[in-house]
């Protein structure tokens, strides 16, 4: 889980699975719970309140997406910024496009592309389509462990040297120069006003 991200409530999420930058994975109305291996991507809401969310196991939640009491299948994928309504169902190996709004109570059956707002059938996926969703979600999966350990990293501070008394003495300070400070200029004598 990204430092920045957020859980609250009910929630379960499933080994391999990442909540990533700025989501917000909210149980506090009701239960959610997501499978195995899922990726939860920047800026995404999933929400509850309606019932319950239940999101399956190599699914991709994309950037800025936001889920509500819904379901989400296996292997499926929701595109960056799409939104999916109270009781819709994205079947397993289905994908929805960035953008698109699925109304509540709506089914993406197993295999099929869905866009457009209000989202409708776009085609049938290609078994090579739906094998690279899968391919994608493992490799999301697989780069939230180097993130966790980048930013566990402690940043190195550095201080800035003081300045020689004969820098200090030339330069138009503003206050005096105490050892380890930098002398703040006086914008109006630095600009020669």
């Amino acid at each position: 889980m990204a430092p920045t991200a957020g859980l609250s409530g009910e929630v379960t999420l499933g080994a391999g699975s990442s909540v990533w930058y700025g989501a917000f994975v909210k149980g506090d109305r009701s239960k959610v719970t997501i499978g195995s291996n899922t990726t939860i991507l920047e800026g995404a809401v999933v929400q509850g309140g309606a019932g319950p969310v239940s999101i399956g196991s190599n699914a991709t939640i994309g950037q800025g997406a936001v889920i509500g009491a819904a379901t989400i299948g296996d292997n499926a994928r929701v595109g960056m910024k799409a939104a999916i309504g109270d009781g819709a169902v994205v079947e397993a190996g289905a994908a929805v496009a960035d953008g698109a709004h699925v109304t509540p109570m709506t089914t993406v059956p197993a295999g099929s592309l869905f866009g457009g707002k209000p989202a409708v059938f776009v085609r049938k996926l290609s078994e090579s389509e739906v094998a690279a969703m899968a391919k994608a979600a493992a490799n999301a999966g697989q780069m939230a462990p180097t993130h966790a350990a980048e930013c566990n990293k402690v940043p190195e501070i550095r201080t800035l040297p003081t300045p020689p008394p004969d820098v200090c003495a030339a330069l138009p300070c503003s206050g005096q120069v105490t050892p380890g400070e930098i002398p703040m200029l006086n914008a109006c004598e630095v600009a020669g006003a």
